[in-house]
């Protein structure tokens, strides 16, 4: 899919050359498929044509930094930075810099993110099987929902597209719980002095969407790139034949991000069905795999800034 994508866009710029969202469209294709070199000229042509665009800048320093350009990359994150542009990405990207290059620099998203990972219960206070189960397995058995190509995930599938898009009175509920959970977070951080606490959008919609895995899956380290905070519910977790099995892990960065995997801070999670997690969308996560006759299903969110 990917792959035609590229084409896709390829054959749009031919008509359209000047169009900087193709350009950019193009970019994060080309990225998502390891054509660093060429995803970091079709965000330099997006940004010519539109030097205000922060979304092409965003996948730009992110290419800059997968390729090791240190000069051009730390030019590009101060650039960011003066310009106001708090979000995930400049926020993962200045915790990884501090790894990989030893170079701190004030983050204006997230300065300590692993301060700020809450693990709820919420088999304790809500039908958790009524609301969040019976939803789940729904709208996964009912092939009602599209699935995402997902070049992160192994072994599993993801829907594509938001939950909460959808006109379902159960997923109402649901999005009410979450919310309800979020204002519980807030109000737990109202003291907080970092940006993604102090500018808080007045107003975010909430993005949602269903990830299934069977045995052997997993999901890469990653951040979510357009999430201010991420957040996941677990549908279904199968019975774990190792510790770690189907657990959450969050760290600062990627280990590829320095020699000493030990500077590379960060915790596992031990979720069970009926765990919500909630964390800055700058956070690196990854899961451990395991190894189960049962999916492991979880329902993923991002607050967005609307």
């Amino acid at each position: 899919m990917l792959a035609a994508a590229e084409a896709s866009y390829k054959l749009a710029l031919a008509l359209k050359p000047n169009y900087a969202e193709l350009h950019r469209k193009l970019g994060d294709t080309l990225y998502e498929l390891g054509k660093l070199d060429e995803a970091e000229a079709s965000c330099r042509q997006a940004i010519a044509l539109k030097p205000d665009f922060f979304l092409a800048r965003q996948r730009l320093l992110q290419c800059l930094f997968l390729q090791d350009k240190k000069s051009s990359f730390f030019e590009q994150l101060n650039y960011l930075i003066s310009e106001g542009q708090t979000n995930a990405v400049t926020g993962s990207l200045a915790c990884r810099a501090a790894l990989k290059y030893g170079v701190e620099i004030v983050n204006p998203f997230c300065m300590h993110p692993l301060e700020y990972v809450s693990h709820i219960d919420l088999t304790s206070e809500y039908d958790f099987e009524r609301v969040f189960v019976s939803q789940a397995m729904s709208l996964l058995t009912g092939n009602m929902l599209a699935e995402r190509s997902q070049n992160l995930l192994i072994s599993g599938k993801q829907t594509s597209g938001n939950l909460f898009e959808l006109q379902n009175e159960a997923l109402k509920e649901v999005e009410a719980i979450i919310r309800k959970e979020i204002d519980k977070y807030r109000l737990e951080l109202k003291d907080s002095t970092e940006g993604f606490m102090t500018q808080w959008p007045s107003e975010y919609t909430l993005k949602g969407w269903l990830i299934s895995m069977k045995s052997g899956g997993r999901l890469k380290p990653h951040i979510h790139n357009g999430g201010w905070l991420s957040g996941s519910i677990y549908i279904n977790v199968p019975p774990k034949s190792a510790a770690n099995s189907g657990n959450l892990n969050v760290s600062l960065g990627e280990d590829k991000d320095v020699t000493d995997i030990h500077l590379n801070t960060g915790e596992t999670i031990n979720v069970k069905t009926g765990s919500l997690v909630l964390f800055p969308s700058s956070l690196t996560h990854h899961t451990t795999p395991f190894q189960s006759e049962q999916e492991r299903i979880v329902l993923a969110f991002d607050v967005k800034v609307k």
